[in-house]
């Protein structure tokens, strides 16, 4: 009974304490690239609507890691410039120091911000790859919990969730389940290669016992996964989408299990592939390759992030001796692993505050990446394996998404409003 109150402790408590708005800014180990943009003049929208999209670009570019906006181009290395006709909008990027200019793909706006933001984004990260060579983000989008008080009588909880969507900087919010339950830790399932996401799991306690459910983001449409018996927890899956990692107390302790997955036959045999008598297990995350997991145990005392090979079904459980790999902080929960295998983010407690820390795997050593007086929690890393989008607490005691990169180190907030948002999960890009 101990491990299983322990476990939804180590759920259901993430929604509580406070602080106030934060925003932490460290100084860059290199200067940030800058960029001057041009206005957009001369198209078939007014000059306020013009200059709120240069307002969402400068946002992209001012938060992507590696540039900063300047008002003069006197100072820039990039100068980006824009093709206007009517309404089709191409941006022009002018390298300085090689005095060569570059036409991205143009794009026809609406007028309406809130579907032309996101042609923004994918303006942003065109640019991005252009400078850079790799992807950005700010065109993806973080699915995400929004938690009410319930009034709803006939549901006996005190309080209900629902999966909510939104694009990178928080904008766009939109409600994906109406199921009118208590709802915790969305992810999204990977798609085919060259494809966005249509679908994403989740537990859900609308039979009481809390169970993992497949759902569809086109209509917030779900069904049940697994008939295993028990409570289910924390699903994870992995980039090729063959397995699902979740916990799980069928076996009578919070342990942790794996299930084969396929779109068309759905979900496999589940085989617990770690346990512990005298421990609970939480928050399984899988290494991009699908051959190693990291989670949390308290089956040494403290909670803390371990490691380990998945193990074939010949290898007894016994035999399973995963590495500890959060020692710097005395109690430590939710692990991310990076898309690109080399880090993984988690939330760890120190001098009473829940910072986000990531471990790199090349070094052996653990870096604190927030310092601020604010509870954070839920760590989940972007596809580009750079930025980290997590929950943080503010006054009131709600919660709202926030999101840092490793090289500025700075907080930013996402989100506001008086309703608690929780579980970020950024969105998988399959390459």
């Amino acid at each position: 009974m101990q491990q299983i109150i322990f476990l939804f402790f180590l759920t259901l408590r993430l929604f509580l304490s406070a602080s106030d708005t934060f925003s932490v800014s460290l100084d860059t180990e290199t200067p940030l690239d800058p960029i001057y943009v041009t206005p957009i003049e001369g198209s078939a929208f007014d000059q306020k609507y013009s200059e709120e999209l240069i307002r969402i670009l400068s946002y992209d570019l001012n938060h992507n890691g590696r540039s900063v906006t300047v008002r003069s181009s006197e100072k820039a290395l990039y100068i980006i410039k824009w093709s206007v006709q009517s309404k089709t909008i191409q941006p022009t990027l002018y390298v300085v120091h090689e005095r060569k200019s570059k036409k991205i793909d143009s794009f026809t706006f609406t007028g309406k911000i809130n579907q032309d933001r996101r042609l923004i984004h994918q303006i942003a990260d065109t640019l991005f790859k252009s400078i850079y060579g790799t992807e950005g983000v700010a065109s993806t989008t973080i699915l995400y919990t929004v938690r009410e008080k319930n009034q709803d009588p006939v549901f006996k909880s005190e309080y209900l969730s629902e999966v909510w969507q939104c694009d990178f900087d928080g904008h766009n919010p939109r409600q994906v389940t109406h199921e009118g339950r208590y709802i915790v830790t969305p992810c999204y399932v990977p798609a085919k290669k060259g494809f966005r996401p249509g679908s994403f799991l989740f537990v859900s306690y609308k039979l009481g016992q809390p169970k993992i459910y497949l759902g569809s983001l086109e209509d917030g449409s779900s069904h049940q996964l697994l008939s295993l018996r028990g409570n289910q927890f924390m699903p994870a899956i992995t980039r090729s989408k063959a397995d699902i990692a979740f916990i799980c107390d069928a076996m009578g302790n919070p342990d942790l299990f794996i299930v084969p997955y396929n779109d068309d036959l759905g979900v496999g045999k589940p085989r617990q592939i770690f346990a512990s008598p005298r421990g609970t297990q939480g928050s399984p995350c899988f290494s991009p390759d699908g051959r190693q997991i990291a989670f949390v145990s308290n089956k040494d005392g403290n909670t803390r992030v371990y490691m380990m090979d998945i193990p074939s079904p010949h290898i007894l459980l016994k035999e399973m001796s995963p590495r500890l790999i959060s020692r710097a902080c005395r109690e430590s929960t939710s692990p991310s692993w990076s898309p690109d295998g080399r880090k993984i983010a988690y939330a760890g407690l120190i001098a009473g505050t829940r910072q986000i820390f990531v471990y790199d795997r090349d070094s052996q050593t653990e870096e604190q990446i927030t310092t601020d007086k604010s509870n954070k929690e839920n760590p989940c890393f972007a596809a580009d394996s750079f930025h980290i989008v997590f929950n943080a607490d503010q006054s009131g005691g709600k919660a709202q998404l926030a999101v840092v990169n490793l090289k500025q180190k700075e907080t930013v907030l996402i989100s506001e409003g008086n309703t608690d948002k929780r579980f970020p999960s950024a969105e998988p890009l399959v390459k």
